[in-house]
């Protein structure tokens, strides 16, 4: 371990992402600094973390506030708090903090140029990280994912697996590889790369495993020792296929994108970001392993 200790703050800490960098925030706390959070308000919801040791800070106390506390800042926003970002951006950079993780974890945004719409805030962001970059001002570092499985999962049949009724949806066959991000790995390598001042300015590639939906299906019927019931469809009739329920329509929307042959070859199976020494990223066994005692 390096005897750098950086200081970190974090916006977004009760999130699906936030949460499993703040458990290896405190895993490694004894080779932190400071570590804190930045809220609007006071909140009950905050009460676990500020007793294992983050420090809340107010955005209303100010940027001065907190000048010179913090070494690096991580952001963890829900995709629809995304247009607030550069604003906390702006602000972290009035605080004086040097290194900033931006909102990613999904597609690389420089790769979304061309979409615009909804990415819009996001490209926003990282040119304005760009731009500070080259002036001297600060680091950053873009953390990409694919598909997080572990929340899919248990979250009750997205990715075409419903744990809970031993069901498999399979998509044009299944027998076509897709990349899949652990959360657990992304957490624990995000705060490993705090260490690690080479990776300023580049990205990690968090890919914990590559796996074709077949290979998926039989190791679920492995740990469950059970025969699943397999559902074959093409992935452009689940897709497209009329709903009125708002929950069933966001299923097949991010089905559509963790599938797509398209956006599996210009997206998913990067190459993978490992501290080898320290950090241990999970195969498709111990991710599936881990899934079926937590839900039994």
């Amino acid at each position: 371990m390096s005897s750098y200790k950086p200081s970190v703050l974090i916006t977004g800490p009760n999130g699906t992402v936030g949460s499993n960098i703040v458990k290896a925030i405190l895993k490694k706390k004894d080779n932190l600094g400071n570590i804190g959070f930045l809220a609007r308000e006071e909140s009950p919801r905050y009460d676990s973390l500020k007793s294992q040791g983050f420090q809340l800070e107010l955005k209303s106390s100010g940027a001065s506030a907190i000048k010179g506390k913090y070494d690096i800042y991580v952001i963890c926003l829900a995709a629809t708090a995304t247009a607030e970002e550069l604003e906390l951006v702006k602000f972290a950079v009035e605080a004086g903090i040097k290194t900033i993780y931006p909102s990613e974890y999904g597609f690389d945004t420089d790769l979304l140029r061309d979409v615009g719409g909804p990415f819009a805030p996001k490209i926003e962001v990282l040119d304005y990280l760009k731009k500070k970059n080259e002036e001297g001002v600060l680091d950053y570092v873009k953390v990409l994912a694919n598909s997080f499985f572990d929340w899919g999962i248990e979250a009750g049949g997205f990715w075409g697996f419903d744990l809970k009724n031993k069901e498999a949806i399979i998509f044009d066959g299944g027998d076509y590889k897709v990349s899949w991000t652990y959360l657990p790995d992304l957490g624990e390598l995000v705060v490993e790369s705090f260490f690690d001042k080479s990776i300023r300015n580049t990205s990690i590639n968090v890919t914990s495993f590559v796996a074709t939906q077949e290979e998926i299906l039989k190791e679920f019927e492995k740990q469950t020792n059970s025969e699943w019931k397999r559902i074959d469809t093409s992935l452009s009739v689940f897709a497209n296929e009329k709903t009125d329920d708002h929950a069933d329509k966001i299923k097949r929307f991010l089905n559509s994108f963790a599938y797509s042959k398209e956006l599996a070859v210009k997206f998913n199976a990067r190459d993978q970001l490992r501290y080898d020494n320290e950090v241990k990223v999970h195969s498709l066994a111990e991710v599936i392993s881990a899934l079926v005692k937590k839900s039994s």
